[in-house]
């Protein structure tokens, strides 16, 4: 009786430290769709979005919050920075109110694997609001609903978080001051004939509102072959630069022409638009594709050879034998 006790006792430790190692093991996994709202609104007018919220992990509760951000890098990274909640000196936070559900900025939920739930928000700026550029982050925050979940497991495991941007012009008149400068275009100036030739493409933006650039870069061998490569339609948001990348069968992919033997002067010129503004924008620079590599063997064999050329000379001087002359008697 007590062997059988104590082999079942075995199995319910084994099987509460199984199900403790499932719950460590699970990973929280929100999506949201859309990942981002751009608007340009008039003060006083509403407008209604609608996202769906996923969850694709464990039973978890689910936390709503909006913070501002601003631009972090060159490569359009967001820095989040407060809540409105709780720093609102623009008293923004009244713009922004959820339908359905009924919620509040801080407000909890519950979302069951696998659920997906529609979340209304309406945004509606103030009569007052001064036109101009405001940039925010829908943030969902999670937390595991599962009671297998130690205090010390829940803190490091079970806080997750996503965000879609929401990026608003506030227009009175409809009209937007959109203007660009072109901060970097820029190549190699001379390359090795075997290697691509990447372009590095670095868009300002000094109007008065967001902007994405609509454009290409044209690219033309000495043989007159011309080549494309299509600008990614990035965002660019107000008082900032940003590092744009190029756009290949829907993919992001450095703003690259590929090696194959680019030999010769390499004439590339820049152009794009933005919406708005009736400026057309347009860089030209120049690249030299020589063939590096076969010509530094060249040459190192070149130097090998001659070096060798006058070792055998010095070997062959040494070696020669002296001439003797024999002396008569007279």
């Amino acid at each position: 009786m007590l062997k059988k006790l104590a082999y079942i006792t075995a199995l319910a430790f084994l099987f509460l430290a199984f199900k403790t190692n499932l719950v460590k093991a699970q990973n929280v996994s929100l999506s949201i769709s859309p990942p981002i709202l751009e608007a340009v609104i008039k003060p006083g007018e509403k407008i209604e979005q609608v996202y769906t919220l996923k969850n694709d992990g464990p039973d978890a509760i689910i936390s709503v919050d909006i913070f501002t951000f601003n631009q972090a890098d060159d490569f359009g990274n967001p820095r989040i920075s407060k809540s409105i909640k709780d720093y609102d000196p623009l008293s923004v936070k009244y713009w922004f109110s959820f339908k359905e559900p009924q919620l509040s900025l801080g407000d909890k939920f519950s979302l069951k694997q696998g659920e997906e739930k529609k979340i209304t928000l309406d945004i509606k700026p103030e009569d007052n609001t001064p036109n101009g550029d405001y940039y925010f982050t829908l943030i969902f925050r999670t937390e595991l609903d599962n009671t297998f979940v130690a205090p010390e497991t829940k803190s490091s495991l079970s806080q997750a978080e996503i965000g879609s941007n929401i990026l608003i012009t506030i227009s009175k008149d409809g009209i937007i001051n959109r203007k660009a400068a072109v901060k970097e275009f820029k190549a190699p100036k001379i390359i090795d004939s075997f290697s691509p030739l990447t372009y590095q493409v670095k868009l300002a933006n000094i109007g008065e509102g967001f902007f994405k650039p609509f454009g290409k870069i044209t690219i033309e061998s000495v043989l007159g072959k011309k080549y494309v490569l299509n600008l990614a339609p990035q965002n660019i948001i107000t008082a900032s630069s940003r590092e744009i990348s190029c756009l290949e069968n829907e993919r992001l992919v450095p703003c690259r022409l590929p090696a194959k033997f680019l030999f010769g002067p390499y004439k590339a010129t820049l152009s794009f638009k933005v919406e708005n503004d009736k400026k057309s924008y347009s860089k030209t620079i120049n690249s030299f594709g020589i063939p590096v590599i076969p010509l530094l063997a060249t040459f190192l064999l070149l130097i090998t050879l001659i070096f060798v050329k006058k070792q055998r000379k010095k070997t062959l001087t040494r070696k020669k034998p002296r001439s003797r002359i024999k002396v008569g008697i007279i």
